[in-house]
C-alpha cells in the first residue's frame, strides 16, 4: 500500500470510531440506512432478471 492510500484508510478509520463515539444512535440510522439501500438494489436487480427471464 502507497504511503497516501495508508493515510487515507487511517483517516477514515479515526473518523469512523470518531463518528460512533459521539454519536452512536445517528451512526447506527447511518448503517440500517445503507443496509435497507443495498438491499432494495439487490431486489431490483433480482426482479429485473426474473422479469428478462420470464420472457
Amino acid at each position: 500500500m502507497t504511503r497516501t492510500r495508508r493515510a487515507l484508510v487511517v483517516i477514515l478509520v479515526v473518523f469512523l470510531i470518531y463518528a460512533v463515539v459521539n454519536d452512536p444512535r445517528q451512526s447506527g440510522n447511518f448503517v440500517g440506512d445503507i443496509w435497507d439501500w443495498l438491499t432494495s438494489a439487490a431486489d431490483s436487480i433480482g426482479t429485473f432478471f426474473d422479469t428478462m427471464l420470464s420472457n
